[in-house]
């Protein structure tokens, strides 16, 4: 979901579908997004995608910052 919901607008998107953001969904959201970057980030590194890594690095560090903010 931190891939294509905007984090101000997590709330209002699993409202429409029938789910609450507690602090727990929170934490499993974002420490999902966290897995699915570094995996990415392993995934264009083989591909020698050099560009892909260095901006996919820079998701992972706004996504921690904004963890570690929360």
């Amino acid at each position: 979901m931190v891939n294509y919901v905007a984090r101000p607008r997590w709330e209002h998107w699993l409202h429409t579908y029938g789910a609450a953001l507690t602090p727990a969904l929170e934490r499993r959201i974002s420490w999902y997004g966290v897995y699915h970057l570094v995996n990415e980030i392993n995934q264009f590194y083989l591909e020698q995608r050099q560009d892909a890594v260095q901006h996919t690095v820079a998701r992972l560090e706004a996504l921690l910052a904004n963890a570690a903010e929360a």
